[in-house]
């Protein structure tokens, strides 16, 4: 065997007497090299250069072990170490060593009782002391946890108050000087509660910086800008994150960054932009925080990137990506189940909404179904929809056939609602739905072009019928659905004695109609909040409503359903229109639903449903895919979602099925 010898000075890793004759192992080292930013590297004949371009000696030795142990096993060579390095490999291995004591540490800790542990009790005593609010008993649990493990996971259910803990986690942090500011990766909307939060904690304004609503320029123009101009929180949000990421890593290096990624599942494929993204920056960052109330939509491969942000470094996880994705597939064994449980339980936190309801916390809500029926003209249109249906060939093989089921299954949704939606590009009129669309039914635009072709057809049947004149009634206003003429009284009414509402709807166009009805009777300012609405304009629509005057709020669930809370201001939802994506239906639910709700308050939900329509379908699949949810979230344990979860979207092929058994 061959020897080498390393050094280690001023940021600088020397390996000399190496053997990089052989073209093939050169290749490799240089590949290996290569996936790494933190440093740039020289090789000059035998000698192997690596300059590191960040300061934290912790990720510096870090890296240093695994270049050595690399570097040794593939040139099969021996490396001596001078003794500064010997001394850096030492320290970096009591760190490793420290970690899994803190992670056996934390398992004790969880089969004990909290109370009796003297620390634990010292440190609710100093959130008592620091914080503005009083955290509930899983609060300060999980917060303790999370300073314990040197950061970690919550998988609670939305609504319980992790934005609380990660932020009373954070003081601490910072009063042991462990961190000094925070980065938060999350979806777009999601910096209101933080911003909101954090006042809830500390009763002052946060100085706080959201790049959410900035343009590219302006966003790069900030995480490039001296630190004086820099705030102690900062929000990115998700599509940024990745764009962007030698700008962060900029941003963050010389900073003891507390990480936090909010909603985290969405970073759950290793292999997607944004986790590499997140993989890379999470390597310059003191701590990490992990928040997601479903951390395994899919399987436990899931798990493998969340595990890698956390701790990018260590192994946490007893297996590796393409192992779990079999164990997954083909069915772990209660052994190798608990291998992976075992392997995270000390350092996650969960909080179910069957917990939150039956410590009180939470209120049961209410449910109220309305019954609505068809109009002799929107019945006239639905009943030539049906006729029409029934002329498909029921071959769910064929791709043609299945888009033609799909387009009179969404055009019936859309008589329903609104039937001057028929008048109207099938595409257009499902526009914020394109992402979940293609990703249910393949990537490419193949599926698309089906579907518009089949509704050409269809078109073009109505446009020779006598239903055309009926759709372009509605289309002038000339006629209105009773629904939607029954969703805006139930508003006004509400709103006349001093109530706040929300007005979910699936159909932007259908929305923009009842908003105009509205305003026809109403001279309260009403909002608007879809993916037609960003930036400032949309936040000033969620400001307006959540504390200024505006009464009505009229949005979609796939703008808003996650990540921003509204419980304080409103306890009213209508759901006018609602399509088969299980996920958001339960995720804008509990927009209103959460918390903290004022006393003697409780969530109130109507749904409107045309009877003998596709409305009572949609209901049927809806309640069908909560249910299963509900026993995934409302497990103690971490389970696996499964489709539900994963096959959200618009309308899948499961739901044509069912539609068509009818």
């Amino acid at each position: 065997m061959m020897t080498a010898s390393a050094t280690y000075c001023n940021q600088t890793l020397v390996l000399e007497s190496l053997d990089l004759n052989n073209p093939r192992k050169l290749m490799r080292l240089k590949i290996y090299l290569n996936k790494n930013s933190i440093f740039s590297f020289l090789i000059n004949k035998s000698k192997l250069t690596l300059n590191f371009n960040i300061l934290d000696e912790n990720i510096i030795s870090t890296n240093i072990i695994a270049i050595i142990t690399f570097v040794e096993k593939l040139f099969d060579t021996k490396i001596s170490f001078d003794d500064n390095l010997f001394k850096i490999i030492k320290e970096s291995k009591n760190k490793k060593t420290s970690f899994y004591n803190s992670i056996s540490e934390l398992t004790q800790l969880k089969k004990n009782d909290f109370s009796v542990n003297k620390s634990f009790n010292e440190f609710c005593d100093f959130c008592n002391k620091t914080l503005q609010c009083k955290l509930r008993p899983y609060q300060y649990e999980a917060s303790y946890c999370l300073t314990f493990g040197n950061g970690g996971f919550d998988f609670s259910v939305p609504g319980s108050g992790k934005t609380i803990i990660a932020y009373s986690t954070y003081n601490y942090f910072k009063s042991k000087q462990i961190c000094d500011c925070i980065l938060i990766i999350g979806p777009i909307n999601s910096f209101n509660a933080w911003y909101d939060e954090y006042f809830t904690c500390f009763q002052k304004e946060p100085n706080f910086f959201s790049l959410a609503n900035l343009s590219a320029k302006d966003s790069l123009v900030y995480l490039l800008s001296s630190e004086s101009n820099h705030s102690e929180i900062t929000f990115i949000n998700i599509d940024k994150a990745w764009r962007f990421k030698k700008g962060i890593i900029e941003f963050i290096q010389n900073k003891k960054v507390l990480l936090i990624i909010d909603e985290a599942h969405k970073e759950k494929n290793p292999e997607a932009k944004i986790t590499k993204a997140v993989l890379e920056i999470t390597k310059y960052c003191n701590k990490r925080i992990i928040l997601t109330g479903t951390p395994m939509p899919n399987g436990y491969e899931d798990l493998f990137a969340l595990t890698k942000i956390y701790e990018p470094y260590e192994k946490i996880l007893p297996y590796g990506y393409s192992e779990l994705k079999r164990l997954t597939k083909n069915g772990a064994s209660l052994e190798q189940r608990k291998n992976i449980m075992d392997s995270i339980k000390p350092i996650y936190s969960r909080v179910s909404k069957k917990f939150l309801l039956n410590t009180g916390e939470l209120t049961m809500p209410i449910s109220r179904f309305i019954n609505c029926k068809l109009s002799s003209e929107q019945l006239e249109i639905y009943n030539f929809l049906n006729k029409f249906s029934f002329n498909i060939d029921n071959d769910i093989e064929s791709a043609i056939n299945v888009s033609m089921m799909r387009a009179v299954l969404i055009r019936k949704m859309q008589t329903s609602a609104n039937p001057g939606l028929l008048s109207k590009s099938i595409i257009n009129t499902i526009e914020e739905y394109k992402k979940e669309y293609y990703e249910e039914f393949e990537v490419d635009n193949s599926n698309s072009e089906m579907l518009v072709k089949a509704d050409k057809i269809l078109k073009e049947a109505i446009a020779s019928s006598s239903i055309a004149k009926l759709v372009s009634k509605f289309d002038s206003f000339q006629l209105v659905s009773p629904k939607n003429e029954a969703a805006v009284n139930l508003a006004l009414e509400l709103t006349s004695v001093g109530e706040k509402v929300i007005l979910w709807d699936v159909f932007i166009q259908n929305m923009d109609t009842l908003k105009h009805m509205i305003s026809r009777r109403y001279s309260g300012k009403v909002e608007i909040i879809n993916g037609s609405v960003f930036g400032e304009e949309r936040q000033n629509a969620i400001n307006n409503f959540k504390n200024g005057k505006c009464m009505i709020l009229i949005a979609n669930p796939t703008t808003l359903a996650e990540s921003i809370s509204l419980h304080t201001c409103c306890q009213h939802a209508i759901y006018v229109n609602r399509n088969y994506n299980a996920a958001q239906w339960i995720q804008s639910k509990d927009r209103i639903h959460r918390i903290n709700m004022p006393k003697g308050k409780t969530a109130n939900y109507y749904f409107l449903i045309n009877e003998n329509t596709v409305d009572e379908e949609v209901n049927e699949r809806l309640n069908i895919k909560e249910k299963r949810m509900l026993e995934i979230l409302d497990s103690d344990e971490l389970k696996i979602c499964g489709n539900d979860f994963e096959n959200n979207s618009f309308m899948s092929l499961r739901d044509i099925i069912s539609s068509y058994k009818k």
